[in-house]
């Protein structure tokens, strides 16, 4: 009888526990992807920016370093993409 209540136990904690890891897990899932596409969101506005500045600028030469950039590079970026006179000015570090 004891060997069953504790197995019985042992099943609710081991529900209980995966239960709480799912939840946890999704939390941190949303919150990594809500940040994710907001860089995201970030980086595909600073590619339409310089398209819509720059249309006959080739973009490949600045690829790795868009793919990169951090939110705060790509928020300096987008900064200096609706100032800039050139392409190069836009990707010169200050």
């Amino acid at each position: 009888m004891l060997a069953t209540n504790v197995q019985k136990w042992a099943e609710a904690l081991l529900r209980e526990g995966v239960q709480q890891g799912l939840q946890e897990g999704m939390q941190q899932g949303l919150q990594q992807g809500m940040h994710r596409g907001q860089h995201e969101g970030k980086l595909w506005a600073l590619r339409q920016l310089l398209r819509v500045r720059f249309p006959d600028a080739d973009l490949t030469p600045w690829q790795s370093r868009l793919d990169a950039a951090t939110d705060a590079e790509l928020e300096r970026l987008l900064t200096k993409a609706a100032t800039a006179a050139t392409l190069e000015e836009v990707f010169v570090t200050p």
